[in-house]
């Protein structure tokens, strides 16, 4: 059986290989011309160039099926806020303790937030220090329940980067508090969240 360092200098040698143009071995150069060999970089090239190309195509592809996405969210959550009821609304202030920036924790100004039952929304956390920020995602669950916040985009991040608040509709109407401790979003920070009295501003692009 080979050691770890046998497999690891065998790699490195490969690495360090020389490679030829359209895979072809050491003993299929040597045996060209050089104007065959002038050719078959030329070919290679134009091949690099061919995948590079198609490789922008398919990110262009992506972040144009991401905005349509999120250009949808935003019409959706447009009609919502028009027509929802106010019990489909949460306001929030978050502040106090620290969240996760990065690799470090830090405090965090004080910040207000709104979701809409059964919609996905996000909105940034600064740091103190006026550079650094680390965005949250807000799930409000179409059962009124539970609303939902997770370090990312995505509410649907492992349990260690999110936290829940749950209380009925009643407790909601009233406001609810609870300090938030997730091991890599928030240590001590204090959410307290209730239902509007009028109905909220529509959110602004940046919260998509």
């Amino acid at each position: 059986m080979f050691g770890r360092s046998t497999i690891l200098l065998v790699l490195l040698l490969a690495a360090c290989a020389p490679r030829y143009p359209l895979d072809m071995t050491e003993e299929e150069w040597r045996a060209l011309s050089p104007e065959r060999r002038l050719a078959a970089r030329r070919e290679e090239t134009e091949l690099e160039r061919k995948r590079e190309a198609r490789r922008r195509a398919r990110e262009e592809k992506r972040a144009l099926a991401v905005r349509r996405a999120r250009q949808r969210q935003r019409e959706r959550i447009a009609e919502g806020y028009r027509s929802a009821a106010l019990e489909d609304f949460l306001i929030c202030e978050l502040r106090g303790g620290e969240a996760r920036f990065g690799e470090d924790w830090g405090p965090f100004f004080a910040t207000n937030f709104t979701v809409l039952r059964g919609e996905i929304s996000a909105f940034e956390l600064i740091r103190t220090n006026g550079r650094d920020r680390a965005r949250v995602s807000a799930l409000f669950y179409t059962n009124g329940r539970r609303l939902r916040l997770c370090a990312g985009d995505s509410p649907f991040a492992g349990k260690n980067a999110c936290v829940n608040m749950r209380a009925d509709s009643r407790r909601f109407r009233r406001g609810v508090r609870k300090t938030l401790r997730a091991k890599k979003l928030f240590r001590g920070a204090e959410l307290f969240c209730r239902r509007p009295k009028r109905r909220p501003a529509p959110p602004s692009p940046a919260a998509f």
